[in-house]
């Protein structure tokens, strides 16, 4: 066969990168949306309507890698990666309606009380990184990972609630993670007291020292 490649003009090879770039650039744009649909947990029609344009942009990516070793037409190269813009933009608004109805659920759930991670309703490793216009807080021991005087006391469960709504995520902290708390020593200066913002430290001192 033929390379058609040492047949095309020096504007046809300029293109040719043009296009190799974008199909790069696409196909990096679709993968990581993808990663962002899943972690907003779609809807059912949303999921089948994501597997049907995973589907075609696979197929687009198997004729432009045809096209880039000269086996496509130009044309019908240049028509794939007009339908792949389209399939990229269409998993963006995908994303971003999802992870909208993501953040209204987090939020209706954050406000009947504060959550552990295993009772939210959205994966936790996206919740703090969710644009709401109510803040979204935690109460976590900072160093629970490397701080060997923190870890002595035992593993905390992390208590995300919205701002404002302290005195309850304060209870729920001290509900979850009732036995690492039990061998704090509240009586002097401890690991826990530099872990955790003042405020809530002293709320979760007062509670302590009152049972």
């Amino acid at each position: 066969m033929v390379d058609i490649r040492t047949e095309r003009t020096r504007d046809e090879i300029a293109s040719s990168s043009l296009m190799t770039e974008s199909l790069h650039l696409l196909t990096r744009s679709i993968s990581s949306n993808c990663v962002l649909a899943r972690q907003a947990r779609l809807d059912r029609d949303s999921t089948r309507e994501l597997q049907t344009l995973l589907w075609a942009s696979r197929d687009i990516h198997r004729l432009l890698s045809l096209w880039n070793a000269g086996e496509v037409a130009d044309g019908l190269a240049k028509s794939c990666i007009e339908s792949a813009c389209h399939i990229a933009e269409r998993i963006r608004e995908l994303v971003t309606a999802g992870r909208g109805r993501t953040r209204n659920q987090l939020i209706d759930a954050l406000r009947r009380g504060p959550c552990t991670r295993k009772e939210l309703p959205y994966p936790y490793q996206g919740v703090m990184n969710l644009t709401s216009p109510e803040a979204i807080m935690k109460i976590k021991p900072a160093g629970t990972r490397t701080n060997a005087r923190i870890n002595r006391y035992g593993r905390f469960e992390t208590v995300y609630y919205l701002q404002g709504d302290e005195d309850r995520a304060v209870a729920k902290f001290i509900q979850v993670n009732a036995e690492p708390l039990g061998k704090v020593d509240f009586r002097r200066g401890n690991a826990l007291q530099g872990g955790l913002p003042e405020d809530i430290y002293q709320k979760i001192k007062e509670q302590m020292e009152a049972r």
